[in-house]
């Protein structure tokens, strides 16, 4: 076992400086510098791993944002819209009538 590889099994992931890379760069590390199966390369798939699924939780509150926005901008078209409807109903009703 190299040095490097016996370092990595005292630490936990969030010591691990690959957690600090984005995922392109873990891939890159992943080809270039771990042996399937060592220590060093499931630390490096476990990094991955967390930064995927940050960058997922990050994507899923950015849309859901987003969303609650339209969301809020659509109810205030519709009572807008509404309120339109019923003073052109009453306008048409008040044209026939005279």
């Amino acid at each position: 076992m190299s040095e490097e590889e016996e370092s990595i099994t005292t630490k936990t992931p969030k010591q691990s400086h690959y957690i600090s890379m984005t995922a392109p760069q873990i891939v890159k590390a992943l080809c270039d510098h771990a042996q399937p199966g060592s220590k060093l390369h499931e630390e490096i798939k476990g990094a991955l791993f967390a930064v995927l699924t940050d960058n997922l939780v990050k994507s899923i509150d950015k849309h859901e944002r987003a969303a609650t926005r339209l969301s809020n901008q659509l109810f205030w078209l519709n009572i807008i819209l509404g309120v339109f409807t019923v003073i052109g109903t009453i306008l048409t009703i008040i044209a026939f009538v005279k």
